[in-house]
């Protein structure tokens, strides 16, 4: 679990691969994926292999956009019915 203040961030990690459980808050200056999911992907040397968002809510998928700029072909799995989403 990560400390992403107000929200939820969990890496599952086998080996050098890695699954993110939903992507934490965005604030006015920048996110939560930003300023501590992505620097942590990088220092533990973990490939991101996809993205998992429980629900709507700003603390838990705030935080998608950055993933998709960095990692524009990252499977995300939701129940938010976006079609760009797996179920």
């Amino acid at each position: 679990m990560l400390d992403v203040g107000q929200g939820l961030s969990v890496v599952i990690r086998q080996g050098n691969e890695a699954m993110l459980y939903d992507t934490g808050p965005r604030w006015q200056h920048g996110d939560a994926r930003t300023h501590h999911i992505i620097p942590r992907l990088m220092r533990k040397h973990l490939r991101l292999q996809s993205v998992i968002l429980s629900h709507r809510h700003l603390g838990h998928s705030s935080g998608l956009r950055a993933s998709t700029r960095r990692w524009p072909s990252i499977p995300v799995r939701s129940a938010l019915r976006n079609p760009a989403h797996l179920p």
